[in-house]
């Protein structure tokens, strides 16, 4: 996360900016606050990247890049007041490769070479990585984070998604991933075994690759980012699901059935969605792929209800989406209201204002999505810093 000493409305990218609206910068920073104790008395870890002065954005921590099992790749923002940023977050995810907190093996694979902002619009939701383009993130980035971070080779399919609604400009503002079909089974109970405990630990360990001197990441936090994006790309060895040529009918995954739909065919993921922020073969794919998601209200979209955070019991999302807290209870998740208003003047809530860690295990075959670690963004000084923020990290069952 990175806190938002320097949030202010100075430009407007997207329609949730009004530079004629005050902003509240101390009010934003009690509210960002108040997120990160949350996430902390919740039993997660909580990284900083130090806030640059003149990026006022920096805040929206999810755009500032995206992990897969231990390989990060950082941002190209679109508009020149963001650009910057990529930067910042590319030297933060170098330092926490070399300190080992990405996970035995764990890499920085510097900026995108393509227009990507990172988990605003790539979400990994199991083994698809559910790709959103239209006005930030481009389709070509989509291919680049497929190749680049070898997705393939861990069983995750990149969908690509078309938003139309400028108002849902990034896909984690119309679309939230809230659970994997292992962690969460009928009851809502969570398998220890498939949660990072209390203190946020690593399969394997603690710290993946060995303790950190002063438990510091060297050289900066774990890059967060606003306007936020998720990585994307087309189908390893085939088109994107549901479109475009070759693409199986229905929208069906090639190879394999549907999850969640058809008769044997594995539970998919649970999402929750706003139908009307995508085009039709993006509603129809998303139909078929999770059959049993959320459709979410307008009015709760509005307030950036889909802007939440799940770590598969626990959904984090602004306290004004009541429609969407009292779906979520019905299907057995506990939602954690957040007064986050201030910050919703630059476009973003919850979800932008967090990036998820997801550490190698050093173990082959697919990505476990449930083994992460919350990371709340804001550069750091060249010298190492405490993590201050974080717990003890106990060993994980």
């Amino acid at each position: 996360m990175c806190r938002p000493e320097y949030f202010d409305v100075v430009y407007q990218i997207n329609p949730w900016m009004d530079v004629s609206v005050p902003v509240d910068t101390t009010r934003a920073v009690a509210q960002w606050e108040r997120l990160r104790e949350t996430y902390l008395e919740h039993g997660h870890t909580v990284h900083l990247i130090e806030p640059e002065p003149g990026l006022p954005d920096m805040v929206y921590a999810a755009n500032g890049g995206v992990v897969v099992n231990g390989v990060a790749l950082a941002p190209r923002f679109l508009h020149r007041e963001r650009r910057a940023e990529g930067p910042a977050y590319g030297r933060w995810f170098a330092a926490a490769a070399r300190a080992g907190l990405l996970g035995p093996g764990g890499v920085c694979l510097g900026q995108a070479a393509e227009v990507n902002e990172g988990e605003g619009d790539l979400l990994l939701a199991g083994r698809y990585l559910l790709a959103g383009t239209g006005f930030r993130t481009s389709r070509a980035a989509h291919r680049e984070l497929d190749a680049r971070l070898g997705l393939a080779r861990d069983g995750i399919r990149v969908v690509s998604l078309d938003l139309v609604d400028p108002r849902y400009y990034h896909l984690d503002t119309a679309l939230a991933v809230l659970d994997v079909p292992a962690a969460v089974p009928a009851g809502g109970v969570v398998p220890a075994d498939l949660l990072v405990p209390a203190g946020g630990a690593v399969p394997g360990g603690a710290v993946p690759g060995g303790a950190m001197p002063d438990g510091a990441v060297p050289g900066g936090a774990v890059p967060g980012g606003g306007d936020g994006a998720a990585p994307g790309g087309a189908v390893p060895g085939g088109a994107v699901p549901g479109g475009g040529d070759g693409a199986a009918p229905g929208g069906a995954v090639p190879g394999g059935a549907v999850p969640g739909g058809g008769d044997g065919a594995a539970p998919g993921p649970l999402v929750a969605y706003l139908p009307e922020a995508f085009s039709p073969e993006s509603r129809e794919m998303l139909r078929d792929l999770f059959p049993d998601a959320i459709v979410a209200d307008p009015g709760d979209a509005a307030v950036l209800g889909l802007n939440a955070v799940s770590d598969g019991l626990h959904v984090y999302l602004d306290a004004r989406a009541t429609g969407m807290h009292a779906r979520l209870r019905e299907r057995g998740f506990e939602p954690v209201g957040i007064e986050i208003d201030e910050l919703a003047k630059g476009g973003g809530g919850v979800k932008c204002c967090t990036l998820v860690i997801r550490p190698s295990d050093g173990r082959p075959g697919p990505t476990r999505s449930a083994s992460t670690q919350f990371a709340l963004t804001q550069p750091a000084p060249s010298a190492p810093v405490p993590r201050t923020s974080d717990p003890a990290l106990p060993d994980h069952p």
